[in-house]
């Protein structure tokens, strides 16, 4: 397990050697672990791959798929565009393992950023149908561990809320059913969202930040965040930030008005235990990429003087922020993750 994790963290991953290992440890009768598939589970790169790795290894672990395997199938399945399958896994992990995974919050969250992988637009691994999940690929070949109801039908946990939305419209669904800890069959409540969850569904918002201008909605998701005590974090922020798209005004009177009080009094906080700026530069990377989206480079220099008269120093990922807004405007696509 450990030679397969030290292969798939390599950048220059040679899928060939990785799954020769493979072959020879189940050959030679080595079990494998929940772990050694969330390190296999890296490999893959389409739907029909993470599916057929998937049905090659689970007979040969020695027990059964743990939440750490099936989050990392489930992000498997969002990586590769197939946001249908990574629910399909979902419903099933929280029904078939044991311990309430549904109150796991760490496994809502991983749900979220698979559909969020969804929402990028303009590229060849985004899903932009609406969620077919009871005939993806997964849920094709496998058989979940199902709760029947009175009248003979299976009761799906989450699909029933999910199915057939956009990855967008299922995303903003699972928050609210966290916002209001839905109860699921009776047994126990969702989890509240962290800031995580609501940079996650920001991240779909945005689309990573090659959405069209979401202003309205941004704010209420801020605004909604706020108002739940949840953490004002510079990752979140920039997500937030990101889904103002080309609107400079809007997002300029959102942060004077929300934004930006918000960051400099988590900031005053988070600095006795982070390293001073961290947060607030990640907020201003957020500004500097709606700047480029609007191919505003005089408003993106003044972002810059301020960022000094708030003692923190522009750096070269703020550049990068301006860059990758400016590609997306042209008609590239935004892979910068700053």
């Amino acid at each position: 397990t450990t030679i397969l994790s030290d292969n798939v963290t390599t950048r220059t991953i040679d899928t060939t050697k990785v799954y020769e290992l493979l072959d020879t440890m189940l050959r030679i009768g080595v079990p494998l672990d929940g772990y050694s598939v969330s390190s296999l589970m890296a490999l893959p790169s389409t739907p029909d791959e993470v599916t057929s790795l998937l049905k090659r290894i689970e007979p040969e672990m020695m027990v059964e798929l743990n939440p750490a395997a099936y989050r990392s199938i489930i992000s498997a399945y969002g990586k590769v565009g197939d946001p249908s399958s990574a629910s399909w896994m979902f419903d099933e992990m929280i029904q078939s393992t044991r311990g309430n995974q549904g109150q796991n919050r760490e496994n809502w969250n991983t749900l979220l950023g698979a559909l969020a992988k969804g929402c990028v637009v303009g590229t060849n691994k985004s899903d932009e149908r609406d969620l077919d999940i009871l005939n993806s690929s997964a849920a094709q070949t496998r058989k979940m561990l199902q709760i029947e109801t009175n009248s003979g039908n299976p009761q799906y946990q989450i699909i029933d809320h999910v199915n057939g939305k956009s990855c967008l419209d299922a995303s903003l669904a699972i928050l609210n059913l966290m916002r209001n800890q839905t109860e699921i069959t009776g047994k126990y409540k969702i989890p509240k969202p962290n800031s995580q969850s609501y940079c996650l569904v920001a991240s779909s918002l945005s689309g990573y930040g090659t959405s069209e201008a979401e202003s309205d909605r941004a704010l209420n998701l801020f605004r909604n965040a706020m108002d739940e005590g949840v953490a004002a974090d510079g990752r979140f922020l920039n997500a937030v930030i990101r889904c103002f798209g080309d609107d400079i005004e809007g997002v300029l009177a959102a942060w004077k008005s929300d934004i930006g009080p918000a960051a400099a009094a988590y900031e005053r906080i988070s600095s006795r235990n982070t390293k001073s700026g961290t947060n607030l530069i990640a907020a201003y990377n957020g500004l500097m990429h709606v700047c480029g989206r609007a191919l505003r480079p005089d408003v993106a220099t003044r972002i810059a003087y301020a960022m000094n008269k708030a003692n923190v120093e522009p750096a070269e990922a703020t550049l990068r922020s301006y860059y990758a807004g400016k590609r997306v405007a042209l008609g590239g696509n935004d892979d910068d993750d700053a």
